[in-house]
């Protein structure tokens, strides 16, 4: 089936990063809410509205109704739960770990884009801290020995307000209790890994309707 050709304002909503960006190119940090108070050709000059500082930023980066003078501009808040083993490494016989292929490039250009990236697994906290280490993933990280994957993730949801909320994991049983935990809070992806529940997992995402990413190149293109 041939897809439509999207509009100029639709491409914009498309392609606007989670990042608002001023007219250098300089990422202006999430949480930022203004008012614009000045439109000039292709540039819009929004006044913080905590600190009062101004910043031009391109009309590429907004959405068409937020093109006004006096309109209230913020920029996207964005948080992604990745699990650990078999989504982000693979352990090895002797208990070393490595990071899957492109895994390393994919998150920090998910945080490059303005997504708050947060690792969770069942691993004690010492374990987690070791097996990121090991695999050079420098990222902040939950434990969920204790309890299921869904009530941490309800937990940091009620203490932080985000506009979009997704978990991804390699195992049908974890996306299963995230889906019945969190409900129409999270946005679950289904990711192939390292293929330890291939074809398992492919089967469940699509008898649950569920995304899912076969390589590390969907994922992204679902992510971004």
């Amino acid at each position: 089936m041939a897809g439509r050709n999207l509009s100029r304002d639709e491409e914009r909503d498309q392609l606007r990063p989670a990042f608002l960006k001023d007219r250098e190119g300089n990422n202006i940090p999430p949480g930022f809410t203004g008012k614009i108070i000045a439109i000039n050709g292709e540039i819009a000059t929004v006044r913080n509205d905590d600190s009062g500082e101004t910043y031009e930023i391109p009309l590429k980066f907004l959405q068409k109704k937020e093109i006004e003078i006096g309109r209230q501009v913020r920029s996207i808040r964005r948080i992604v739960f990745f699990d650990l083993k078999g989504t982000l490494i693979q352990l090895s016989q002797n208990g070393s770990s490595k990071c899957l292929p492109k895994m390393a490039e994919l998150l920090y250009s998910l945080t490059e884009r303005g997504w708050k990236v947060l690792i969770i697994s069942r691993y004690a906290p010492d374990s987690i801290r070791n097996l990121l280490k090991e695999s050079n993933l420098n990222f902040e990280y939950y434990s969920s020995n204790d309890s299921s994957k869904g009530a941490v993730i309800n937990g940091i949801l009620k203490n932080a307000s985000y506009d979009e909320c997704v978990f991804v994991d390699d195992k049908p049983d974890n996306l299963d209790a995230v889906l019945k935990t969190c409900k129409d809070k999270v946005r679950i992806i289904g990711f192939a890994g390292s293929n330890k529940y291939m074809p398992q997992i492919s089967t469940w995402c699509k008898e649950h309707k569920i995304e899912f990413a076969i390589s590390p190149e969907i994922l992204w293109k679902k992510l971004r």
